[in-house]
């Protein structure tokens, strides 16, 4: 498990340029070699108006959900997509598949539709096509959530002409990005347009007229299932892609002007024109980065807060003594209207509390002039306070030397023994807290150093545009080339040939001078059957223990057998020697005896083991 997590750096562009140098070498021994880049395929429904790969079905899930889709893309495994190139050899594939409907795909822009051995379609495959509408998941969700009920009615039966021609929308990711009016920058005297995500405009951006105007067709040209007995089949997406719809992709990335135009420029960000330089921010100015964040990222940053928090108060109910004040900021005006009201009508209830009122809401009404304040108006004035002053209502004003005396609030006049149910009220509450702009401020300074930091980074994972560098840029842009895979797998051709590909390895690192350009990798079959091995032979060393056991148990009682059979039977040796019985002959009688007897006890000390 270990080397399967392990993540290791290769330079694979070196590694492609051997292999395409020695592809006759390598012929004989693989059924393809597939090169994987760093792009997702942006495909649409035929009117553009749902998304399929990348899906956005989690976005359509809730706000408990919305951050999932980013979360997903951000994944070291790759982001939860319908669609996955297949190997490129129709041959391998016609033994792992049947075409049920249509044909393999023979051109680019045609796919294959992959269903189970007994016809069926996941349902969940059925929302991320755009076949059932993504627009009933947050309804099915809320109800599963509150009433964990989920409708199990089979829906109604497709055919296969249902999917067959069904057609989608693929663009390049950087399609959505378009020249800024009168925005440039100049580098070495050339003059650059600054561009923009048409996707962040948000009231100009029309997803259905723009998909619809640059998209290419895609349409699926068969129905394909696994053969009936095949053990493992090479399509792991619901949709199926060629070699030939890669290479269109990086064709045309190769032709993009704003990629194009990010590498003659690698250190100023096409996006900004200005230069690579990533800030290092404080809990004081990250609301300047905070602020360049589009509104549909910042509600997945929102939906990731949340989680993480729920996640954290589960194992640990926050709420305490001294963590009280703090969250109590993060709640909204509805629920503190509650809280104070809740506070106030226990510390009135207490004669001793009366002078600490009167101090108390004197120090609110100096801090809003103009303003009398007093224990039986503090409730109805609290929507004109801010939030500093409803937390001295809370937790009062420490003695120091602008003040001369120690001011309680009220978790003071309230009594330790009281505020403990309180504390288990709000530990209630905060979970069912959901982050938002409303509380987001406040929660950043309740962090600590090390939040804020792991904060920061995830921010700009799911934002990376806020604050990028060259890399993250062409990543954004969606770039790729056929000469830098992202990586390499191989099919090979059986046991031996992988022994080949290994050796093969060792020979291209043998030529490498430079330590950073050496193959590292983690043979994980080889691992598992090498463990299996180890285990087989155990298990092979300890039946063999016991099988000589038995064996030598069975002999010994075999002996002694033979031996008291000669004892007891003198008188009958007596008399068959008498009759004229040689001593060879009476010897075949009882070495008979004793193969019978042998066959018939063997068996029988491997069934019992008295």
């Amino acid at each position: 498990m270990s080397a399967m997590n392990a993540t290791v750096s290769n330079n694979l562009t070196a590694f492609k340029a051997y292999l395409d140098a020695h592809q006759d070498e390598l012929a004989q021994y693989i059924n393809d070699i597939q090169y994987t880049y760093d792009f997702d395929l942006q495909v649409f429904t035929s009117d553009g108006k749902t998304q399929v790969n990348p899906t956005e079905i989690f976005s359509n899930m809730g706000d408990a959900f919305a951050g999932m889709s980013e979360l997903m893309a951000a994944a070291p495994m790759g982001g939860m997509g319908i669609m996955s190139e297949m190997i490129n050899n129709q041959s391998l594939l016609d033994q792992q598949y049947e075409v049920v409907a249509g044909d393999w795909p023979t051109e680019a822009n045609e796919v294959v539709l992959v269903i189970s051995s007994n016809n069926q379609i996941s349902k969940m495959t059925l929302y991320m096509l755009g076949v059932l509408d993504q627009g009933e998941l947050e309804d099915i969700m809320k109800d599963l959530m509150e009433n964990k009920e989920y409708d199990t009615t089979p829906i109604d039966p497709y055919t296969y002409d249902d999917f067959l021609n069904m057609s989608f929308r693929l663009l390049n990711t950087a399609e959505f990005f378009t020249e800024k009016e009168d925005m440039t920058y100049t580098v070495d005297g050339v003059t650059y347009p600054v561009w923009q995500d048409v996707r962040d405009d948000v009231l100009g951006y029309d997803q259905a007229a723009f998909v619809t105007q640059h998209g290419i067709e895609l349409k699926i040209a068969g129905i394909v299932r696994p053969k009936k007995g095949v053990a493992a089949t090479s399509i792991s997406g619901a949709i199926g892609y060629t070699k030939a719809l890669t290479d269109y992709i990086l064709d045309e990335n190769a032709k993009c002007d704003v990629i194009n135009q990010q590498k003659a420029t690698p250190e100023h960000n096409v996006l900004t024109g200005l230069k690579f330089e990533r800030t290092v921010y404080t809990k004081e100015n990250i609301g300047e980065l905070i602020r360049t964040i589009d509104s549909k990222t910042m509600n997945a940053i929102y939906a990731f807060m949340t989680e993480q928090i729920h996640g954290m108060f589960v194992e640990n109910p926050p709420v305490n003594a001294e963590s009280f004040l703090g969250f109590a900021a993060m709640m909204n005006t509805e629920q503190l209207s509650a809280l104070i009201t809740q506070m106030l009508e226990i510390a009135k209830a207490n004669p001793a509390n009366t002078m600490s009122l009167n101090v108390l809401t004197m120090a609110l009404s100096n801090m809003m002039p103009g303003v009398q304040i007093t224990p039986d108006n503090l409730v109805v004035l609290l929507p004109a306070m801010s939030i500093e002053q409803i937390m001295v209502a809370i937790g009062g004003i420490p003695k120091s030397e602008q003040v001369p005396m120690d001011i309680k609030g009220l978790q003071a006049m309230c009594g330790e023994e009281t505020m403990t149910d309180i504390y288990d009220y709000m530990n209630e509450q905060l979970l069912l807290m959901s982050v938002d702009d409303t509380n987001f401020t406040t929660l950043l300074r309740m962090m600590d150093d090390e939040q804020f930091t792991t904060f920061q980074d995830t921010l700009y994972d799911l934002a990376p545009q806020t604050d990028a560098t060259y890399d993250s840029n062409l990543t954004l842009l969606g770039d790729a080339e056929k000469a830098s895979p992202a990586s390499i797998n191989f099919y090979a051709v059986d046991f031996e040939s992988k022994e080949f590909l290994e050796s093969f390895i060792k020979e291209y690192n043998d030529t490498r001078t430079d330590e950073k350009d050496k193959l590292q990798y983690t043979d994980i079959v080889g691992n598992m059957m090498s463990s299996v091995t180890i285990i087989v032979d155990a298990i092979s060393y300890v039946l063999i223990a016991f099988v000589s056991i038995s064996l030598v148990v069975s002999s010994i009682m075999i002996g002694i057998i033979t031996y008291i059979s000669v004892l007891e039977r003198t008188k009958e040796i007596g008399i068959l020697r008498a009759i004229g019985a040689s001593k060879k002959d009476i010897s075949r009688v009882f070495n008979a005896e004793t193969l019978i007897i042998g066959f018939t006890r063997v068996p029988s000390e491997f069934c019992s083991p008295f």
